[in-house]
């Protein structure tokens, strides 16, 4: 090692936020509260107006414009213990959206997508691939 350089080393701390997993609806999860109130991990609190145009955006891409414009609060929408007041597909895209919000390198979408039709499955895909580096996706049909 020359002198006055620290060596390097690759710990789990270097790799978290690198790869985000998107496991089964019933393996996940909201809190109780409005959709915003359910930041990505790795964003501040509250979120800049920034965040919430940049999720609104996402949610869009993931055809969830339907679901933000019945709402009358859009992002700051109650939507319930567990977000009950939303179906499997919609909850999946949501935590499909929350995880490409953390800018990972990696995203992993184990059975995401299978509460979706075969047209909403493709546009997610579709919109995942182009917001991610690289994406792993299991999905049986």
């Amino acid at each position: 090692m020359l002198a006055g350089h620290l060596p390097v080393y690759v710990g789990h701390l270097s790799r978290a936020g690198r790869v985000v997993a998107v496991p089964q609806n019933h393996l996940n999860h909201l809190f109780a509260g409005t959709l915003a109130f359910d930041p990505p991990p790795g964003r501040a609190w509250p979120p800049t107006q920034g965040d919430l145009d940049e999720a609104e955006r996402l949610c869009r891409v993931l055809l969830l414009g339907p679901v933000l414009d019945r709402m009358p609060g859009r992002l700051n929408q109650l939507v319930g213990g567990t977000g009950r007041q939303l179906s499997d597909g919609e909850l999946a895209r949501v935590y499909a959206a929350r995880a490409l919000l953390q800018d990972p390198d990696v995203v992993l979408l184990d059975e995401t997508l299978s509460a979706l039709d075969p047209l909403t499955v493709r546009a997610c895909r579709d919109a995942v691939a182009l917001h991610a580096r690289a994406v792993v996706l299991t999905h049986h049909p």
